[in-house]
């Protein structure tokens, strides 16, 4: 969207978000727009549109306009322009409905923030970029969790395991804290937080046990097969909310049974994903059960079998 001044145009747009009135900025990808924005803290990123908003009043429009008349041309011709309803196809599966099942609850999407590993001065580092409100700035100062290099906008720790703790406890709460794939996290209560990160934490929830995770590193797990199993067996735990682990971990084949049939009546997820399930939560057993548990007799589904293509 460019003008015959080669300036990107900034859309106004009203919108009615939880009893707030809200001005959204469409633009397209700028730089210079973006830079802009990010300078002025009255401007808020909201995550639930996806965009950067201002409060509606006559005066934040004639602040927007004034703020950016060196580099965008503002618009106001959408301002009261409301999207047509868009009607959303989904899947549905038809089943026995009576059957209760808690899953894990997530809790409400937020802002995401990754850290990197990087040296500076000969010095290993764990470093992240973000734009904190003042509110914010004032808090970090106190609490002292992590430190800033003004000349290349990096907040910063010292690359050690309970500085990253202090850090990724501080976030948590307000962020979804993401890994650069360079940086390598071996403690295991660390990687447990990050996994169990996404889920709402009430009194009933049941963080997947340390032993077992311990067993998977120990035989060298790939990554994938550590957070698959890792979230199988959370997901089975978590099942069970009115019983401790210590209760579960007395289950025999039978519930482990149950507990597949149910979950395939109410969801009908695929085969593929029971039998990962089934893997998951027999090693577990191998690995924290201390009774004599014949996990060969647990049931799986049968794989769907594709036909083959007959030529002419």
């Amino acid at each position: 969207m460019e003008t015959k001044s080669n300036k990107p145009i900034i859309f106004l747009n009203r919108i009615e978000l939880e009893g707030d009135s809200l001005i959204k900025l469409y633009y397209k990808r700028s730089e210079k727009v973006l830079q802009r924005i990010k300078q002025n803290d009255w401007i808020i990123y909201n995550v639930k549109l996806s965009s950067w908003c201002v409060k509606y009043s006559e005066k934040n429009i004639s602040l927007i306009k004034e703020l950016f008349s060196d580099i965008a041309e503002v618009s106001t011709r959408h301002l009261n322009w409301i999207p047509r309803p868009q009607l959303r196809v989904t899947a549905n599966n038809i089943g026995k409905w009576g059957y209760e099942m808690p899953a894990l609850e997530k809790r409400e999407k937020s802002e995401s923030i990754t850290l990197f590993p990087f040296e500076m001065n000969g010095k290993k580092l764990i470093g992240f970029r973000y734009i904190f409100s003042k509110s914010q700035y004032y808090e970090i100062d106190k609490i002292n969790v992590f430190n800033r290099d003004k000349q290349n906008h990096i907040w910063y720790i010292d690359a050690n395991k309970f500085q990253l703790k202090k850090t990724i406890e501080y976030l948590l709460p307000r962020y979804t804290v993401k890994i650069n794939s360079e940086l390598k996290i071996s403690d295991l209560f660390l990687r447990r937080m990050l996994l169990e990160q996404s889920y709402k934490k009430d009194r009933y929830f049941k963080s997947c046990p340390i032993e077992f995770l311990e067993y998977m590193q120990l035989h060298n797990y790939s990554k994938s097969t550590f957070d698959t199993y890792h979230n199988m067996v959370l997901r089975f735990l978590n099942t069970f909310k009115g019983h401790s682990i210590s209760r579960i971990n007395d289950f025999g084949v039978k519930e482990i049974d149950n507990y597949h049939k149910i979950w395939m009546q109410k969801n009908a997820p695929s085969p593929s994903l029971i039998n990962q399930s089934v893997n998951a939560i027999k090693l577990y057993y191998k690995v924290i059960s201390k009774q004599t548990l014949n996990l060969e007799d647990v049931q799986r589904p049968l794989k769907n079998k594709n036909l083959p293509n007959i030529y002419s």
